[in-house]
């Protein structure tokens, strides 16, 4: 039975909606009286967007469906972590399966690695090549560094190639010339959480720079027994200006990390500490050969290392001690990529490129060898844009070949039809494939036994090549403004074909290297089994009547169907499950702010998201709602400036996330939001 601890009911939408819309227009109404509409806000352009085709284009002229997070509505949300933001775009859902790491997938379908999504960092790839997904808690990032994250809401392999599966989120940081000479952002809070962050920007001839170093710890969820976690980073970023056209822009990361898991009675997941160490260099040289014309050359790695290993708490014969299983890894991935944009006559946009990439992994827990398993890709792009009177056309895709597999095309069609300056509609088309994971393909986790170890019990195999995850999309869109009210809109209608689902499935009739009777019969195994089917509506709401206040509105209803493959049998019989409840049939977001004259700035931030369930590791989690409040009061003082504010996250009850407690044998496998208050104090030194 499902415990209900505090947890809200249906009836808990109401106060927090209707309380957080209820103050925004009150004041809106004084606001739009004593400000007005000034005439940026009647006639202000949408935003211009680079994610969905590498070009610059304006919103309204993109094949795809984005949302736009700038520094207005990360200030307002009172998010404490990156991926909390993601909780404002339609469509996504953000778990945390453990107080620091955290899963964030769109349309669902996801385990803690949320592998088919792209995230970037000034165009630089922080998908982690061994297990997918990113590890936002070790990434050399502050949240006040980001300047803008842009969103794209379906396939866009296109553009950033395959993993570009569902989306990609890619985050623009603030460039070292608009930073303050120095600043200091501090936030302590419930949990034990102690943030601290230093950053220092300036510059020294042709060149801007800043370097940034933090401190971050936090107990994680208070209902779980180990769950502490601190992390460590340094980063630096710059630009050096060769001449009027040329510029060099770089950057280099360090972060150290430890993060307690597991759990109190489980026998394959005891509470450890794992320690992480992670590092990226980035070079990027840009040639601006004529207005609309420039060239481009990247390079980047990134290095992550994961020691996670521990001696499990079995009865066993002496010989057989200690028995052993651990989840560590080493990955490596370096990437070389040259890009062209051009403008040609006719209202021809071309943006096309050519790139190399190899990933490195080794780990002897879970692919069973000290030596690096590699993967190489080449690659090839090509996106245009045509502008025809009243639509815009936008076609384009991406070749890529990874060793040893077939070639890989993506392609895209868009046409958008402009009824006027301030309304398009939108269709497109898109392909997209997911290349399976080093761990995925290589899957051959072993416990070990004895001193000096040797093979014991298979936990995972992989014993068939995987082929690429496929899905098919189509989207038929509407973006628009009515100025005169300070709106902006945004919806789709999509539909999803997904094939060749790569499933984690228990087939017991893999053998163990020593048969070992009425211990464990067969292993966990990576295949490709399924199909899934996601239709569904997606708006984006926006308000903004007056400079000092907004309104933000993200709503999806979703439907998934499908299934997959979930266990075979000692005796080979296959046995089914539905996708039902992987992605959440409807998730509600809203952000509201409103700044008083006395330089007070009050927010508020609710979401709710239908139950979902969680793959690999994770729960059938109930529906949850959260409701944040931020007081802020910013002020100024010769030449330094700041902000106080007062944060307080998940008012008025408890909810689950990830994890819920359904084994008796692990009574703390149970993570639990509660009610945590934060104080937050930034300055800056102009």
């Amino acid at each position: 039975m499902i415990r209900k601890k505090s947890l809200h009911s249906g009836k808990g939408l109401l106060l927090p909606v209707f309380a957080t819309l209820s103050w925004i227009t009150v004041i809106a109404s004084a606001s739009t009286e004593s400000a007005g509409l000034t005439e940026e806000l009647y006639f202000g352009d949408l935003p211009v967007v680079l994610s969905a085709t590498r070009l610059e284009q304006p919103m309204q002229d993109s094949p795809a469906s984005i949302s736009i997070i700038d520094q207005e509505m990360i200030r307002a949300s009172g998010a404490t972590e990156i991926v909390d933001l993601l909780r404002l775009v339609p469509g996504f859902s953000v778990g945390y399966y453990t107080g620091s790491k955290f899963s964030a997938s769109y349309h669902g379908m996801a385990d803690q690695y949320a592998r088919d999504m792209q995230v970037l960092i000034d165009g630089r790839s922080v998908y982690d090549p061994v297990f997918g997904g990113v590890s936002w808690s070790d990434l050399p990032l502050h949240i006040s560094d980001i300047q803008r994250m842009e969103v794209i809401r379906g396939p866009n392999a296109a553009t950033f190639g395959s993993n570009s599966f569902a989306g990609v989120i890619n985050i623009i940081t603030i460039h070292p010339s608009r930073l303050p000479a120095a600043s200091i952002n501090a936030v302590v809070g419930e949990g034990n959480t102690r943030n601290l962050t230093l950053r220092h920007a300036g510059s020294s001839g042709k060149m801007d720079y800043s370097l940034s170093v933090n401190y971050d710890e936090n107990s994680g969820f208070d209902s779980r027994y180990s769950d502490d976690s601190d992390t460590r980073w340094l980063n630096l970023r710059g630009n050096y200006d060769l001449n009027a056209n040329q510029r060099i822009d770089f950057s280099a990361g360090f972060s150290d990390a430890s993060h307690q898991g597991g759990f109190l009675g489980d026998e394959v997941q005891p509470p450890r500490t794992a320690e992480n160490t992670y590092n990226y260099q980035q070079v990027k040289w840009t040639h601006l050969s004529s207005p609309g014309n420039e060239y481009s050359l990247q390079f980047y790695r990134n290095y992550q290392q994961v020691d996670d290993h521990f001696i499990l708490e079995v009865p066993v014969p002496p010989e057989l001690s200690p028995v052993q299983l651990g989840h560590g890894f080493d990955s490596e991935r370096y990437d070389i990529e040259f890009q062209s944009r051009t403008q040609h006559k006719e209202k021809w946009r071309v943006a096309w490129g050519l790139g190399l990439r190899q990933d490195k992994g080794k780990s002897i827990w879970t692919l069973h060898t000290d030596d690096y398993i590699t993967r190489n890709q080449a690659r090839a792009f090509f996106n245009a844009e045509k502008s025809l009177n009243d639509f815009t056309l936008n076609f384009g895709g991406m070749y890529e070949k990874y060793e040893g597999q077939e070639g890989l095309l993506s392609p895209r069609l868009g046409i958008n039809y402009h009824l006027d300056n301030e309304h398009t509609f939108r269709a497109s088309a898109s392909r997209a494939y997911r290349m399976p994971t080093i761990y995925e393909a290589n899957a051959n986790v072993m416990i070990f036994a004895g001193d000096p170890p040797f093979d014991l019990l298979r936990y995972a195999y992989t014993s068939d090549d995987l082929q690429p995850e496929k899905i098919d999309a189509i989207e038929l869109g509407y973006i628009g403004k009515i100025p005169q009210l300070g709106l902006t809109l945004d919806a789709k209608l999509f539909k999803e074909k997904i094939s060749n689902v790569i499933s984690l499935i228990h087939n017991a009739t893999i053998p163990d290297p020593i048969p070992v009777p009425e211990i464990k019969v067969g292993a966990d195994e990576y295949i490709n089994s399924g199909h899934a089917e996601i239709h569904g509506l997606e708006i984006a709401l926006g308000w903004k009547p007056s400079p000092r206040m907004f309104l933000h509105a993200g709503l999806s209803l979703t439907e998934l169907d499908g299934e997959q493959t979930r266990k075979i049998d000692e005796n080979g019989t296959v046995y089914y499950r539905p996708f039902d409840k992987q992605t959440p049939a409807r998730m509600l977001s809203l952000l509201g702010s409103y700044r008083f004259g006395s330089n007070i700035q009050l927010s508020s931030a609710y979401y709710y998201m239908d139950e979902i369930y969680w793959r690999g590791d994770g729960d059938a989690i109930p529906a949850s709602h959260r409701w944040d409040i931020k007081l802020a009061k910013n002020f100024h003082q010769s030449d330094v400036s700041g902000e106080l504010s007062l944060m307080i996250q998940n008012i008025g009850g408890d909810y689950h996330d990830f994890y819920i407690d359904t084994f008796a044998d692990a009574p703390d496998r149970n993570n639990i939001w509660t009610e945590r208050v934060f104080l937050q104090l930034a300055l800056n030194w102009l």
